[in-house]
């Protein structure tokens, strides 16, 4: 073969492939979208009341503020191997449900012998008045575990109480200096981090290890050199992350409980050596990580990112030890922004995190004073270098992940910032952000509370307008937001489903009766169904700060009975489909090829007396006409490709959907899918016939590849053209006449002319 190397490059081609999917980690991957990319069961024609709905719930001992994950083929001894779903309490008792069919396959409390799980009752900060209403009752389990599957192990944290040690609960005092919330002794109080078979639910070797810290500074509580790990008042919300080895837990407190501070700990993932310390307010105070129960995002080379909480104004409030400083030039002190932490090695040799990048609003002295932080998750935009989260002041803020923006006594040096136009009041952002990938739009959602659900367009570089639904009787106006996630098979939009986990409108506070919401995730003005549809699905009380879970056609939340707590008896609860549609399409796509012809592709996943499909076209997305006819399987539980061909498109944008007819008659219409005819230009070969040489010049795409052909297929020229070059000029003088094809590949086509060499 003869090779003519414009320039030389190795072209890949990656093809995705969809199977049971698990979710291991809080919002499904480390970028913390809440995006299940691989569900190729739910989509937007059977999430609907006639074939949608609760499939079975199973009773748990506590609320469940973790999240259920989700793990397939797991080896549970004695059953076999199963998919399933594992649910964690307050009551420090973990769950392995069948995630198909709810069968329990194992439930294990892990409060120890002569122990008891803490209650709410025991945790006097003064910020809520020297008692906490956030948890009613038991505070054990609280953040969302994380699992790695391949060493089927999950890490978790439990809060306990050693009933040997005497635990100071006086009755909180007012008016004194400082708060009365300074005076109770920690003595009783521990905290552990446990690793557990997936399987069978029992500790693996080293396993739990007790979480205790130390960090140099003088801030609140310091001795005058290090500050110290409280597990009384230090508080697991959110969820654990796993990355490079290293387990990553990250702490705030209850109703900022002074004398507290943000911590996240790394603990190595195979031996729980505990390995990296940080501090977000090591010489002021506070800056607990909260993020509404979301977990650090991590990017690809292992930076982690989180929010943090108001610090502590730079009072002082522990006489005779500091006065504190929450300035934003003291680099060590982050609280009340965003902070994206670098780990020293990039495996379980790591020791610190160091901070590489911060931001920190202008105005940050009135929001530590008014309570106003950064109360939910990062999340990594996929496909770009951009990092989104949002406020307690209304406000989203979109920031470069390679510089979050730093801090500015005058404006805040962020790429963008959002106001999320409240209904009434301040939308103070407990919830959850979610992310979508769309073949057309890739949208980033937010539902805080007193907000309305908005779709926000996501740019290489920016964001655009929001996308507002503004059904606003349909959205929370109490004290905490919507909790989102996304489920769809790949990018394709008619698949896509936006899940909205949220309060009834008009509860102030939880617990109050919550609602599960499908909206079509490409129009969110569009609701597929909700858990009031029908009163089989309603939920009972809502639990707080928890995104719904899919994986493999299930739908897994968790909820409180209406009686809390007076009655602690939980459920998670799985939704699902409930009556199969005849016909489950999966993919439908439209590929205009050569500018000639369309080509039209779908396949379906399930048929059941299903008779016909009828290819329908129409050149203003409204009026339509019958372009071809192609049956169908009947009865089917396996995937099934068709395929049709429409080789008289109109010039411009043609629309194209499906009629889908049963055998009984019924019809249903797919979503609609286009081809785009127009201004298309082929690349042409010059001259035709040719005799020393001939021209390939390029068409309205870039052309990359020129193959020339011989007879028998064997390929005697290829150029490669990555500088773009619109004409190439191929030498054939000394080679025989006869004909041969030309295969020329630019940025989407491959083609095939035929030359006469004479």
């Amino acid at each position: 073969m003869m090779k003519i190397a414009i320039c030389a490059t190795v072209l890949f081609s990656s093809f995705q492939t969809f199977s049971q999917t698990d979710v291991l980690t809080q919002h499904n991957d480390l970028a913390r979208t809440g995006w299940n990319n691989q569900e190729t069961v739910l989509n937007t024609t059977n999430v609907k009341s006639s074939s949608f709905g609760k499939l079975f719930s199973v009773d748990i001992d506590e609320e469940a503020y973790a999240q259920p994950l989700v793990v397939t083929g797991v080896n549970i001894t004695s059953a076999g191997t199963k998919n399933v779903v594992y649910a964690c309490t307050l009551n420090n008792t973990v769950y392995a449900i069948d995630a198909d069919n709810g069968t329990l396959y194992w439930a294990k409390n892990f409060t120890p012998a002569n122990y008891r799980v803490p209650i709410a009752g025991e945790m006097h900060p003064a910020l809520c008045g020297g008692s906490y209403y956030d948890i009613a009752n038991n505070i054990g389990i609280v953040g969302t575990p994380v699992i790695n599957k391949a060493a089927n192990t999950m890490y978790f944290v439990t809060k306990v109480v050693n009933k040997s040690e005497t635990v100071d609960n006086h009755i909180y005092k007012t008016g004194l200096t400082p708060d009365d919330e300074y005076n109770y002794s920690s003595t009783g109080f521990h905290q552990y981090l446990h690793a557990i078979s997936l399987s069978t639910g029992s500790d693996t070797t080293n396993s739990p290890v007790e979480i205790t810290a130390a960090y140099p500074g003088t801030g609140d509580g310091t001795d005058g050199t290090y500050i110290y790990f409280d597990p009384r008042r230090q508080f697991n919300r959110g969820g654990l992350a796993l990355s490079h080895g290293i387990v990553y837990i990250p702490f705030a407190a209850h109703c900022d409980w002074d004398p507290c501070h943000g911590w996240l700990l790394g603990y190595n993932a195979a031996t729980l050596a505990p390995k990296i310390v940080y501090a977000t307010t090591p010489n002021d105070g506070r800056g607990g990580i909260w993020m509404s129960g979301a977990a650090p995002a991590v990017d690809a080379n292992g930076n982690i990112y989180v929010t943090t909480g108001n610090a502590n104004e730079g009072q002082t409030t522990n006489p005779g030890v500091n006065v504190y400083s929450d300035l934003p030039s003291v680099l060590e002190n982050r609280g009340d922004g965003v902070i994206e932490l670098t780990p020293n090695k990039l495996d379980t040799t790591a020791t610190s995190l160091s901070v590489n990048s911060y931001f920190t609003p202008f105005n940050y002295s009135l929001y530590n004073q008014g309570d106003w932080d950064f109360s939910i998750q990062t999340l990594l935009l996929p496909g770009t270098s951009m990092v989104a989260t949002a406020c307690k002041d209304d406000s989203l803020y979109l920031m470069a992940q390679s510089s979050l923006g730093g801090y500015n006594p005058s404006n805040n040096s962020v790429l963008q910032t959002i106001y999320l136009n409240p209904a009434s009041g301040a939308g103070e952002l407990h919830a959850s952000l979610a992310y979508f990938g769309g073949a057309t739009t890739k949208y980033l959602y937010q539902l805080g509370e007193k907000t309305v659900l908005q779709a926000i367009p996501v740019n290489s570089n920016s964001l655009g307008a929001p996308v507002s639904n503004g059904n606003a009787s349909a959205w929370p106006n109490g004290d905490m937001g919507g909790f989102l996630s996304v489920s769809s098979n790949g990018s394709n939009e008619s698949t896509g489903v936006l899940w909205v986990l949220q309060s009834q409108n008009g509860c102030p506070f939880s617990p109050c009766h919550g609602i599960l919401r499908a909206m079509k995730a490409s129009d969110i003005n569009t609701e597929l169904w909700n858990s009031d549809m029908n009163a089989t699905d309603n939920l009972n009380n809502l639990v707080k700060m928890n995104c719904p879970t899919i994986a493999n056609g299930k739908v897994y939340v968790t909820t409180i009975p209406t009686s809390y707590p007076a009655s602690t008896i939980s459920q998670l609860v799985v939704y699902g489909i409930t009556h199969p549609l005849p016909l489950t399409l999966i993919d439908f796509s439209a590929e205009n090829v050569n500018n000639q012809y369309a080509d039209l592709k779908w396949a379906t996943s399930g048929e059941m007396a299903f008779d016909y499909f009828e290819v329908q076209r129409s050149s203003n997305g409204q009026d339509f006409t019958d372009v071809a006819k192609v049956g169908g399987h009947g009865n089917s539980n396996v995937t099934q490709d068709y395929s049709a061909l429409d080789d008289k498109p109109a010039p411009g944008i043609n629309y194209y959907r499906l009629k889908e007819v049963d055998l009984n008659g019924t019809v249903n219409y797919s979503n609609i899918v286009t081809a785009d005819f127009e201004g298309f230009i082929l690349p042409k070969i010059i001259p035709n016939p040719a005799k020393s040489y001939f021209i390939v010049i390029a068409g309205t795409e870039p052309l990359k590849e020129i193959s020339l052909i011989d007879a028998s297929g064997k390929i005697i020229v290829r150029i490669e053209n990555n500088n773009s070059t619109a004409n190439i000029n191929i030498p054939i003088d000394k080679l025989p006449d006869g004909i041969y094809i030309v295969e020329i590949k630019t940025s989407n086509q491959v083609l095939h002319q035929k030359l006469l060499k004479n």
